[in-house]
């Protein structure tokens, strides 16, 4: 578990403000809870190569949404989907430090929020593929 911690520590200490940003973008977006940003999964599918041969690892999201082989990715991104893990980690608790109330599923939404977050940080890397994400 410390070392579970010390990742996301990291992680904070190198992209808390960029991540409180998204956060609070998000937040702001309308709707409830998590499920705010939409993928465009017919425009995924037309640059499924493209996105395949990034030299960027992509987010597992679209991994499985384009039915790519899971175990390809993990050979062509070694590490990637455990960072993505302690990604989603960290943008659930700046989440729970944002809600004046928590409820029982607010680390669930928080996690929720930022496997979302997460897809939107690399369209903002790539914005030559901003047609994935629609609000």
């Amino acid at each position: 578990m410390d070392e579970i911690n010390k990742k996301i520590n990291e992680i904070l200490s190198k992209e808390e403000k960029t991540m409180l940003e998204n956060l609070k973008w998000y937040i702001n977006l309308p709707g409830e809870f998590s499920g705010k940003i939409k993928f465009n999964r017919k425009y995924a599918k037309t640059i499924k190569e493209e996105i395949e041969n990034s030299p960027d690892a992509y987010p597992t999201k679209l991994v499985y949404m384009l039915g790519i082989n899971p175990a390809k990715y993990n050979e062509q991104y070694p590490g990637a989907v455990m960072y993505e893990n302690y990604k989603m980690k960290a943008y659930g608790i700046l989440y729970l430090n944002m809600v004046e109330e928590q409820g029982w599923y607010d680390e669930d939404i928080g996690f929720a929020i930022g496997l979302e977050l997460i897809l939107k940080e690399f369209i903002d890397q790539h914005p030559e593929w901003s047609k994935l994400m629609k609000i």
